[in-house]
Protein backbone atom coordinates (compact mmCIF):
# COMPACT_ATOMS: atom_id res chain seq x y z
CA UNK A 1 0.00 0.00 0.00
CA UNK A 2 1.03 3.31 -0.94
CA UNK A 3 0.73 5.96 1.81
CA UNK A 4 1.59 8.49 0.15
CA UNK A 5 -1.22 8.64 -2.10
CA UNK A 6 -3.56 10.33 0.81
CA UNK A 7 -1.05 13.16 0.71
CA UNK A 8 -0.22 13.01 4.65
CA UNK A 9 2.48 15.58 4.54
CA UNK A 10 1.68 18.73 4.88
CA UNK A 11 4.06 21.57 3.22
CA UNK A 12 6.48 18.31 2.38
CA UNK A 13 7.60 15.70 -0.03
CA UNK A 14 6.05 12.49 0.84
CA UNK A 15 8.34 9.31 0.27
CA UNK A 16 6.88 5.82 0.39
CA UNK A 17 8.76 3.40 2.75
CA UNK A 18 7.89 -0.66 2.85
CA UNK A 19 5.07 -0.61 5.43
CA UNK A 20 4.98 2.88 6.23
CA UNK A 21 6.21 6.55 4.66
CA UNK A 22 8.43 9.45 5.78
CA UNK A 23 7.67 13.14 5.38
CA UNK A 24 10.60 15.01 3.72
CA UNK A 25 11.00 19.16 4.17
CA UNK A 26 12.63 21.57 2.02
CA UNK A 27 15.50 23.67 3.08
CA UNK A 28 14.93 25.82 5.82
CA UNK A 29 11.65 23.76 7.09
CA UNK A 30 11.82 21.23 9.35
CA UNK A 31 9.11 18.29 10.04
CA UNK A 32 6.78 18.86 13.14
CA UNK A 33 4.47 15.51 13.37
CA UNK A 34 3.84 15.37 9.29
CA UNK A 35 4.08 19.47 9.02
CA UNK A 36 6.85 20.74 7.77
CA UNK A 37 7.31 24.17 9.27
CA UNK A 38 9.40 27.44 8.55
CA UNK A 39 12.90 27.78 10.39
CA UNK A 40 13.45 30.95 11.78
CA UNK A 41 16.90 31.39 11.12
CA UNK A 42 17.04 34.77 12.38
CA UNK A 43 16.44 33.46 16.18
CA UNK A 44 20.02 32.78 15.28
CA UNK A 45 21.30 36.34 14.36
CA UNK A 46 22.91 35.35 11.55
CA UNK A 47 23.15 38.98 10.35
CA UNK A 48 26.12 41.30 11.19
CA UNK A 49 25.21 44.81 11.93
CA UNK A 50 22.46 44.09 10.00
CA UNK A 51 18.32 43.74 10.83
CA UNK A 52 17.90 39.95 9.93
CA UNK A 53 14.17 39.21 7.75
CA UNK A 54 12.89 35.63 7.79
CA UNK A 55 11.07 34.76 5.16
CA UNK A 56 9.86 31.15 4.13
CA UNK A 57 12.43 28.61 3.77
CA UNK A 58 15.35 31.39 4.16
CA UNK A 59 16.18 34.48 5.42
CA UNK A 60 17.83 37.74 4.59
CA UNK A 61 19.81 40.50 5.88
CA UNK A 62 18.86 44.00 5.77
CA UNK A 63 21.50 47.02 5.73
CA UNK A 64 21.14 50.30 6.94
CA UNK A 65 21.89 53.29 4.56
CA UNK A 66 25.58 53.98 4.32
CA UNK A 67 26.42 49.60 4.33
CA UNK A 68 26.54 47.19 1.82
CA UNK A 69 25.99 43.61 2.40
CA UNK A 70 29.13 41.09 2.26
CA UNK A 71 28.75 37.62 2.93
CA UNK A 72 26.05 38.18 5.84
CA UNK A 73 27.82 41.26 7.00
CA UNK A 74 27.06 44.72 6.74
CA UNK A 75 30.23 47.04 5.98
CA UNK A 76 30.32 50.53 6.04
CA UNK A 77 30.57 52.22 2.20
CA UNK A 78 33.43 54.07 2.28
CA UNK A 79 32.07 57.18 0.07
CA UNK A 80 35.04 58.96 -0.54
CA UNK A 81 37.00 56.28 -2.13
CA UNK A 82 35.27 56.71 -5.38
CA UNK A 83 35.65 60.64 -5.08
CA UNK A 84 33.56 63.61 -6.28
CA UNK A 85 31.76 63.44 -2.94
CA UNK A 86 32.39 66.65 -1.62
CA UNK A 87 33.37 68.95 -4.67
CA UNK A 88 36.30 71.30 -3.55
CA UNK A 89 36.77 69.97 -0.10
CA UNK A 90 38.45 67.20 1.84
CA UNK A 91 36.07 63.77 1.89
CA UNK A 92 35.98 62.44 5.76
CA UNK A 93 34.52 58.48 5.82
CA UNK A 94 32.63 58.02 9.13
CA UNK A 95 30.73 54.78 10.51
CA UNK A 96 28.05 54.52 7.77
CA UNK A 97 28.47 58.16 6.22
CA UNK A 98 30.73 60.69 5.63
CA UNK A 99 31.39 64.74 6.13
CA UNK A 100 32.73 67.32 3.90
CA UNK A 101 35.74 69.18 5.34
CA UNK A 102 36.87 73.00 3.95
CA UNK A 103 40.51 73.02 3.55
CA UNK A 104 42.94 75.29 5.52
CA UNK A 105 44.77 78.60 4.10
CA UNK A 106 47.55 77.23 1.79
CA UNK A 107 46.11 73.70 0.85
CA UNK A 108 43.82 72.28 -1.92
CA UNK A 109 41.79 69.28 -2.85
CA UNK A 110 43.04 66.87 -4.81
CA UNK A 111 41.07 63.51 -5.48
CA UNK A 112 39.12 64.41 -2.31
CA UNK A 113 42.13 65.20 0.01
CA UNK A 114 43.50 68.65 1.35
CA UNK A 115 46.95 68.61 0.08
CA UNK A 116 49.40 71.42 0.42
CA UNK A 117 49.93 74.29 -2.24
CA UNK A 118 53.45 75.00 -3.66
CA UNK A 119 52.63 78.56 -3.80
CA UNK A 120 56.65 78.69 -5.34
CA UNK A 121 55.45 77.18 -9.03
CA UNK A 122 53.98 80.78 -9.46
CA UNK A 123 56.85 82.86 -10.88
CA UNK A 124 57.78 85.32 -9.59
CA UNK A 125 56.07 85.07 -5.64
CA UNK A 126 58.84 86.55 -4.14
CA UNK A 127 60.28 89.12 -6.99
CA UNK A 128 63.36 88.59 -8.94
CA UNK A 129 66.04 88.93 -5.85
CA UNK A 130 64.47 86.14 -3.05
CA UNK A 131 63.73 82.74 -3.47
CA UNK A 132 60.26 81.29 -2.62
CA UNK A 133 60.52 78.00 0.02
CA UNK A 134 57.45 76.19 0.31
CA UNK A 135 56.66 75.09 3.58
CA UNK A 136 53.72 72.84 4.94
CA UNK A 137 50.53 75.19 4.40
CA UNK A 138 52.46 78.26 3.23
CA UNK A 139 55.44 79.05 2.04
CA UNK A 140 57.80 81.62 2.56
CA UNK A 141 61.18 84.15 0.65
CA UNK A 142 64.64 84.40 1.38
CA UNK A 143 67.20 86.26 -0.19
CA UNK A 144 69.49 84.44 -2.60
CA UNK A 145 72.87 83.23 -1.68
CA UNK A 146 75.01 86.35 -1.57
CA UNK A 147 72.28 88.51 -0.42
CA UNK A 148 70.84 90.03 2.73
CA UNK A 149 67.43 91.46 3.69
CA UNK A 150 67.18 94.67 4.58
CA UNK A 151 64.90 97.55 4.99
CA UNK A 152 62.56 95.00 7.19
CA UNK A 153 62.88 91.90 5.47
CA UNK A 154 61.37 93.55 2.38
CA UNK A 155 64.50 93.76 0.10
CA UNK A 156 67.66 91.92 -0.54
CA UNK A 157 70.85 93.44 -0.92
CA UNK A 158 74.44 92.03 -1.89
CA UNK A 159 76.58 90.96 0.97
CA UNK A 160 80.46 91.84 0.89
CA UNK A 161 82.35 90.13 3.12
CA UNK A 162 85.50 90.64 1.92
CA UNK A 163 87.91 92.42 4.89
CA UNK A 164 89.76 94.68 2.28
CA UNK A 165 87.90 95.80 -0.68
CA UNK A 166 89.32 98.70 -2.69
CA UNK A 167 85.85 99.43 -4.34
CA UNK A 168 82.56 98.11 -4.95
CA UNK A 169 80.76 98.98 -8.48
CA UNK A 170 77.11 97.86 -8.41
CA UNK A 171 75.05 98.00 -11.76
CA UNK A 172 71.23 97.36 -11.89
CA UNK A 173 70.09 94.78 -14.81
CA UNK A 174 66.20 94.10 -14.77
CA UNK A 175 66.12 95.28 -11.92
CA UNK A 176 68.74 92.44 -10.39
CA UNK A 177 71.54 93.93 -8.45
CA UNK A 178 75.00 92.47 -9.08
CA UNK A 179 77.69 93.61 -7.29
CA UNK A 180 81.42 93.09 -7.74
CA UNK A 181 84.40 93.99 -6.19
CA UNK A 182 87.24 94.91 -7.85
CA UNK A 183 90.19 94.05 -5.83
CA UNK A 184 93.65 95.54 -6.20
CA UNK A 185 96.60 94.23 -7.28
CA UNK A 186 97.79 92.38 -3.95
CA UNK A 187 94.04 90.52 -3.85
CA UNK A 188 92.41 87.80 -5.42
CA UNK A 189 88.50 88.12 -5.96
CA UNK A 190 86.39 85.20 -5.66
CA UNK A 191 83.27 84.79 -7.55
CA UNK A 192 83.62 88.71 -7.93
CA UNK A 193 82.04 89.06 -4.10
CA UNK A 194 84.92 88.66 -2.29
CA UNK A 195 88.37 89.40 -1.86
CA UNK A 196 91.30 87.43 -0.77
CA UNK A 197 95.33 87.31 0.01
CA UNK A 198 96.81 85.74 -3.02
CA UNK A 199 97.36 86.47 -7.21
CA UNK A 200 95.62 89.54 -8.22
CA UNK A 201 92.68 88.95 -11.17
Amino acid sequence: MDECQVGPCVDGRCENVPGSYRCLCRHGYRLSGNKCTDINECRLAPCTNGRCENTPGEYRCVCRHGYRLQNDTCTDVDECEAGGACPGQQCVNTEGSFSCVSCQHGYHTVNGVCSDVDECVVVGVCGQDRECVNTVGSFRCECRHGYRASNLGRQCRGVFSDPHPTSAACSCVHCVCVCVCVCDQTLMSVWRQVCVLGESV
